[in-house]
């Protein structure tokens, strides 16, 4: 594998990047980046993404060099594992006080204009004619989640952290995460059976916010598929990882046909939405909550179509985009976030 050229107007230089464990220790050279991320040779035509923020948060920089190595893939290598040496975290997602101070300075453009550049970052990535393998370990959260969902195939440690928490902060998981659940809930062997249950499902997995407590869970809750790989010993995960996109080259890789889902309309969603109206009677449900709640059923749903009707991807994306910009635009949204970013908890507002 040639190394790549020093800068492609990007801003994105070689860097000495830290080492990588297990079976890529002593083999991995530096191909490019910046301080916040950067792609290195595993060999055999495999490259890593790694990312170098702290516990791995999704910073404009870590983008950056995931489309430098989403653009180059299948020519300076011929897979991507993406995954990092941090003992904690794959990564906990986007950047929460740069998230933030985007919308306190009432820039919800700029908000709208990064939520829109990783659904089509890692939309791009799903299909790339090269296969990607996520390494995924220890806090995999939010946006680190969504990144993991769009790998062709994950090799996840036993002890994986995962989940979608957007819904504490009155957010909903906007990188595709809420797409990528409900189409696991359809297509899985262990899924749910039709529109409607397949909604229900995802609902309660991106709802609920919760983090699971080890790989098991992660299946459990649709956020690995059955064919996704559990290794025990975090010092091989790398190296299953690399096999695993070698495996996908072996067997002639190719990108995977555009997915559809089949939306269940207005009346899946009202069978989701009447449950949560007799949670908020009952008291178990503020109106915040209830309002996140119809937000994320209306989106699930397709849209609320009388008569649904089978969507891509792309389209169910614009509609994560449409609902994540309501929810930053009511009343309480922001002190909502500026209390999780001061406290680590949940205002019940």
């Amino acid at each position: 594998m040639s190394a790549l050229p020093a800068s492609d107007g990007t801003g994105c230089d070689p860097v000495a990047a830290p080492s990588l464990p297990g079976a890529a220790k002593g083999q991995s050279a530096p191909i490019f980046g910046n301080d916040a991320a950067s792609i290195r040779d595993l060999g055999d035509g495999v490259a890593c993404f790694e990312i170098h923020t702290k516990m791995n948060s999704l910073r404009p920089e870590v983008l950056d060099v995931l489309e430098f190595a989403v653009d180059r893939g299948g020519r300076a290598f011929d897979a991507l594992v993406i995954g990092n040496d941090d003992p904690r975290a794959f990564s906990v997602g986007g950047n929460f006080p740069v998230m933030l101070g985007m919308l306190e300075r009432g820039d919800f453009a700029a908000f709208e204009a990064f939520t829109r550049r990783g659904q089509a970052l890692l939309l791009r990535m799903k299909y790339a004619p090269f296969p990607v393998v996520a390494a995924a370990h220890g806090f995999t959260l939010g946006g680190g989640c969504e990144l993991m969902l769009h790998a062709d195939a994950i090799v996840a440690h036993a002890d994986l952290k995962a989940g979608l928490p957007e819904v504490k902060v009155g957010l909903i998981p906007a990188w595709g995460g809420c797409t990528q659940v409900l189409l696991r809930a359809q297509t899985e062997p262990h899924g749910a059976r039709g529109p409607a249950a397949a909604l229900a499902s995802a609902f309660r997995t991106i709802f609920g916010g919760t983090m699971t407590g080890s790989a098991r869970e992660a299946q459990a809750a649709g956020l690995l598929r059955a064919s996704d790989r559990v290794v025990a010993d975090r010092d091989r995960l790398l190296g299953e990882a690399k096999r695993r996109a070698q495996d996908l080259l072996a067997d002639g890789y190719a990108a995977p046909p555009r997915a559809r889902i089949d939306a269940a309309g207005r009346s899946g969603m009202l069978g989701v939405v009447n449950t949560i109206r007799g949670e908020h009677a009952a008291g178990r449900l503020s109106a915040a909550d209830l309002a996140m709640a119809e937000e994320l059923a209306f989106l699930l749903s397709g849209g609320g179509e009388a008569v649904p009707r089978p969507r891509g991807e792309d389209e169910m994306m614009a509609l994560e985009c449409e609902t994540l910009m309501r929810l930053v635009g009511r009343p309480g949204a922001l002190d909502r976030m500026r209390h999780m970013l001061a406290t680590g908890k949940p205002l019940a507002n």
